[in-house]
């Protein structure tokens, strides 16, 4: 009974709650064609990353604004001679090393820190980490021409879009996601993303229940933990 109710839990906490906010997200978006608008979709995936973050939410809006701002400045930078090349290569260098001190909880240590329960690495996970890794590559590299607000802003704040759908790639969609018609969904193509979601959350409930049932047995071997961690559940649940 309590291998049951902890795994529930666990599915509970850790993969159906945190996918709420993308699902509700689709939902309005599909039974209400007036929000699909530029400030309709703000608004909406505001309310989203709000209901994602709750508590983090001053975390990542301080994050996530540093990181539009210093993509408008790099934008503005001439790519002649690399200039623009280097800053961005300076600023991805800065990013990983926030993504690292946060993970290693240092700020958590500095109990008079604003934020410091969840600045930066209760925001700045691996997949937020990685989508504006790229960003910063991109816009660096010259692949983006321009940063218009309100596709930057739906970009930065969509879970549902993908942590590691790229700038360059979204951008050219957003016209078609503010679009009030659009052409009626692909039955093939439907099933066929169905199929390959709940192949993806077969997998994961896989390794929650996997997790839970190895816990007691792994609870004294040190190695034994860092092993499941490091080659079953971190690998297989990030890709997930």
């Amino acid at each position: 009974m309590s291998v049951a109710s902890d795994t529930l839990r666990t599915l509970g906490g850790d993969l159906f709650l945190p996918a709420l906010p993308s699902v509700l997200w689709l939902a309005v978006h599909v039974a209400f064609p007036r929000v699909r608008t530029t400030a309709g979709l703000v608004v909406l995936s505001a309310a989203t990353t709000g209901l994602l973050y709750r508590e983090r939410l001053p975390a990542w809006i301080l994050v996530h604004a540093v990181v539009a701002l210093l993509l408008h400045l790099l934008l503005r930078l001439p790519t002649a001679d690399g200039v623009r090349w280097r800053r961005a290569r300076w600023l991805m260098a800065g990013l990983a090393a926030a993504f690292v001190v946060g993970r290693m909880a240092f700020f958590a240590r500095w109990q008079g820190l604003v934020f410091a329960s969840t600045f930066p690495g209760g925001v700045l996970d691996m997949l937020v980490f990685l989508k504006l890794f790229t960003a910063f590559w991109e816009v660096g590299a010259g692949k983006v021409r321009a940063l218009p607000a309100g596709p930057l802003w739906g970009w930065l704040m969509m879970p549902w879009a993908g942590a590691l759908l790229r700038l360059s790639e979204f951008l050219p969609q957003w016209p078609v996601l503010t679009s009030r018609s659009g052409p009626p969904p692909d039955p093939v193509l439907t099933r066929t993303r169905l199929f390959d979601w709940l192949g993806h959350l077969g997998l994961w409930a896989f390794l929650a229940v996997s997790g839970v049932l190895l816990e007691p047995l792994l609870a004294g071997t040190r190695i034994g933990k860092l092993a499941w961690t490091g080659f079953v559940t971190a690998p297989l649940g990030f890709y997930v």
